[in-house]
């Protein structure tokens, strides 16, 4: 016996004798952990009925091999990636999330992805998306949006703006005929000169 075994065996002998138990090592079982780049998808403000797609990405960063089970967007949010993939320690890898707003609302949903990872075996983050309801900038949302303006592909056409007569635009977003400009309920004769047609004003 060595005297390293004979110092060992001494030591534990004393500790025996006093009444105390020798300190347990737990053996280290090797875990997966996973990582996440962002912690919401924002898709921001988007036209209607675009797509868009954001793209994040997964990092296994424990010392064992990450299964991704599944990864499920509820709607209106989808995600072609899937899961059903594994990745080993230290690796990673990127998923997508799409986007294609259907309404004028606000909408919120979750990206839920479902792994081996002991500690966080369904991993859920928030979503969001919008649809920009004043596509020409000009102030005033569009009508499909709830708004009063007329023309949202022109910002030189809102409510209040300034209409020049007879050009054929509704600049002003007010409804009345461009062509009648008193109101009398007949177009003007350059434009229209028969009366039983609603025109004929001199």
């Amino acid at each position: 016996m060595t005297s390293v075994h004979r110092l060992g065996l001494l030591s534990l002998s004393v500790l025996l004798a006093c009444g105390e138990e020798p300190e347990k090592i737990e053996p280290i079982v090797p875990e997966p952990n996973i990582e996440l780049s962002v912690e919401t998808v924002d898709f921001g403000e988007l036209l209607i009925g675009s797509l868009a797609t954001e793209t994040l990405r997964i990092e296994n960063t424990g010392d064992d091999t990450l299964i991704i089970q599944s990864i499920v967007a509820l709607p209106p949010f989808t995600s072609p990636s899937g899961g059903g993939f594994e990745l080993e320690p230290g690796t990673e890898t990127n998923i997508s999330v799409q986007f294609t707003p259907t309404s004028y609302n606000v909408v919120e949903g979750t990206l839920t992805i479902v792994s081996n990872d002991p500690d966080q075996e369904q991993l859920t983050i928030p979503i969001l998306g919008a649809t920009i309801t004043d596509v020409d900038g000009d102030g005033f949302d569009s009508i499909d949006a709830g708004g009063e303006d007329c023309d949202d592909s022109d910002e030189a056409i809102f409510p209040g703006a300034e209409d020049e007569w007879y050009d054929g635009v509704d600049s002003d977003c007010a409804g009345d005929d461009d062509y009648d400009q008193d109101g009398d309920g007949y177009q003007t004769i350059v434009w229209n000169d028969e009366v039983t047609q609603g025109g004929g004003d001199c």
